[in-house]
């Protein structure tokens, strides 16, 4: 930096110093402890499993946000065009079952199928 003329700088840098020096570690006021922050562990619950459908092995992935039995999974899986189809299943009365509407009927038939394999996942959870 450049000194100034009129000496401003030279005096910035000499009010800082005597500031610096004047702060003490001791009059500082810092807390002797930190409180404990609380970490959550959510376990997101993510597999794939081949599943025969309309006459073809097609690989459907499931995804649940949490680990608990409440609450949707996601299921998607692609058609024979390419196009990804995703669909919800929820518990209802016990058992998964699929809760978007206007599916095709070859993913409406393994119902039963991705039932069981979502329990066998829980179980070996």
């Amino acid at each position: 930096m450049k000194q100034r003329p009129d000496g401003q700088l030279s005096t910035f840098y000499s009010l800082l110093t005597k500031l610096l020096v004047s702060i003490d570690a001791n009059t500082l006021s810092l807390p002797q402890t930190l409180p404990l922050m609380e970490l959550k562990y959510v376990r997101n619950i993510q597999f794939t499993r081949l599943i025969k459908c309309d006459g073809q092995l097609k690989e459907f992935n499931f995804r649940k946000p949490n680990g608990k039995q409440e609450g949707p999974f996601t299921v998607d899986v692609i058609d024979a065009k390419g196009n990804r189809i995703i669909f919800n299943m929820e518990m209802v009365d016990g058992a998964w079952k699929i809760t978007t509407p206007d599916l095709p009927a070859w993913v409406m038939e393994s119902e039963a199928a991705f039932h069981e394999i979502i329990e066998e996942e829980f179980k070996s959870a």
